[in-house]
């Protein structure tokens, strides 16, 4: 990498600063709903090829929420430029998945990229069932393993949500699906 050309698309990163103590609590989720449109209308003017958030910035599930797919959606429709945006997504067999969701310019859902790392007793629980018993079990997450690998069809960026940057293998893959670059999105509050 450090021989490769300097890269020549302009994107922007969105961090809002939201202490993971409140993250979940509903006044935080309107607070980042309200920092994280405003930080990104302010960088609008710098014409980025896409704007990133944080991965479950939005702890809401999108794929579900109307109002929200509404809210985002008319927001990269208003900025016009595609907006990537950290959430919680479940599927009809009620499996939770921490998804970008990926609006394009004109605010439709482009994709919904799932996280396919997770992080072992952060995100999952590895072993039987039965450990959720033991005291403490059930603050872990119980988060899915995604499905890969996962190219935005617009941006053509790899996105690697966290945890999966550290892992080699999946950006390879990525690289040889036609990834040109990587979008990483993580949210530091975790730590």
């Amino acid at each position: 990498a450090r021989l490769l050309a300097p890269p020549a698309e302009r994107v922007a990163a969105i961090q809002g600063n939201i202490r993971q103590a409140i993250k979940s609590t509903p006044a935080a989720r309107v607070l980042a709903a309200r920092r994280y449109t405003a930080m990104t209308e302010a960088v609008a003017a710098t014409h980025p090829a896409f704007v990133l958030w944080p991965e479950t910035v939005i702890l809401t599930d999108m794929a579900r929420d109307t109002a929200a797919q509404a809210a985002f959606g008319a927001l990269a429709r208003r900025i016009g430029v595609p907006l990537f945006v950290g959430t919680i997504v479940t599927d009809a067999f009620g499996n939770y998945y921490n998804t970008m969701v990926v609006f394009d310019r004109t605010g439709a859902i482009e994709s919904l990229v799932e996280k396919r790392q997770l992080v072992p007793f952060a995100e999952f629980l590895p072993g039987p069932a039965w450990l959720r018993a033991f005291p403490g079990a059930n603050e872990i997450g119980a988060f899915s393993h995604g499905h890969g690998p996962q190219i935005d069809p617009l941006t053509h960026a790899g996105v690697l949500i966290c945890w999966e940057s550290v892992f080699g293998d999946l950006a390879v893959e990525q690289a040889r699906a036609g990834a040109r670059f990587f979008a990483v999105a993580t949210d530091d509050a975790w730590f």
